[in-house]
């Protein structure tokens, strides 16, 4: 089993990075900070960095097929960001009371898989939010959603509750966007941290940052361990691959409200050659006029 290692690839910290999607035609990787509302672009090789202030809460984005970028915010709201303005385009019905968005991803049938935290003592919930607007419920009594990816096929689905410490795949029509058959497909109760975010290279495998575990997990489609990556902070969140040469890996991470001097890399972006390239990632195709 092969060994790598990620290094800092830019000072930015965040108080919590996450959902990072590489943007192959603007050739940068887009991250969002959770706690701050805030959705980030850098384009390697210009050491050219933005953020923009888009919510309370940012739990994750997608790239919209007309250029914009789709917001999952708090309260289960959705918004649109276009040529720097933000409006509200969907939200989550109040019953049950919805949790913020956590981990999103554009499906191939131009939908987004989305999931919630729990809040006030009742769980999270996994949902699909329609191209025409409106969402339908995959999973109920979630812990907490992370790591929403596709194959490179489009007909299996990942998901990671992490409190399950698993991976589970689904069967995934990629033309009607129905999710189906849920089963385990990797369970990581012997290793350190929980499985939290994850992204699917053009072979088909998985990479999947491990909280509080220090590493990303590079996984075969059926589950085995292929390789350990060592990220030098405590709580890496999420995994992108794209960079100048398509084969770079980025890893964002937790940043905490206060510098940690046991972790003093914490909340930064982590790069590392991942040796292989990134799958694309899919775009919603949400329609946002009324």
């Amino acid at each position: 089993m092969s060994a790598l290692r990620a290094e800092p690839a830019l000072s930015v910290r965040c108080h919590l990075g996450e959902g990072p999607l590489w943007h192959p035609t603007e050739r940068s990787l887009y991250w969002c900070d959770i706690e701050a509302g805030s959705l980030h672009r850098w384009t390697p090789g210009r050491e050219d960095h933005r953020s923009w202030n888009v919510a309370r809460q940012l739990g994750g984005f997608t790239f919209q097929a007309d250029g914009s970028v789709l917001l999952f915010c708090e309260e289960g709201r959705v918004r649109r960001l276009s040529e720097g303005a933000v409006a509200e385009v969907a939200a989550l019905p109040s019953d049950p009371f919805p949790g913020r968005f956590n981990d999103v991803s554009a499906d191939p049938a131009g939908g987004v898989i989305c999931g919630t935290m729990p809040r006030d003592g009742r769980p999270g919930a996994l949902y699909r939010l329609f191209p025409d607007g409106h969402f339908r419920v995959l999973a109920t009594e979630v812990g907490c959603s992370n790591g929403i990816g596709f194959s490179p096929s489009g007909d299996r689905m990942y998901f990671v509750d992490s409190p399950l410490r698993r991976v589970d795949v689904w069967d995934f029509d990629p033309t009607e966007g129905c999710a189906s058959n849920r089963r385990p497909l990797a369970d990581f109760g012997d290793l350190p941290g929980v499985p939290d975010g994850l992204t699917v290279d053009a072979e088909g495998c998985l990479w999947v940052a491990f909280w509080d575990g220090s590493a990303v997990w590079r996984l075969s489609a059926d589950g085995e361990r292929l390789a350990r990556v060592e990220v030098p902070t405590r709580r890496p969140t999420s995994v992108a691959i794209g960079g100048p040469d398509g084969r770079t890996a980025y890893v964002t991470s937790y940043g905490g409200p206060a510098q940690d001097p046991d972790d003093p890399l914490a909340g930064l972006l982590f790069a590392f050659p991942a040796g292989v390239e990134g799958k694309a990632e899919h775009l919603s195709r949400i329609e946002t006029q009324p």
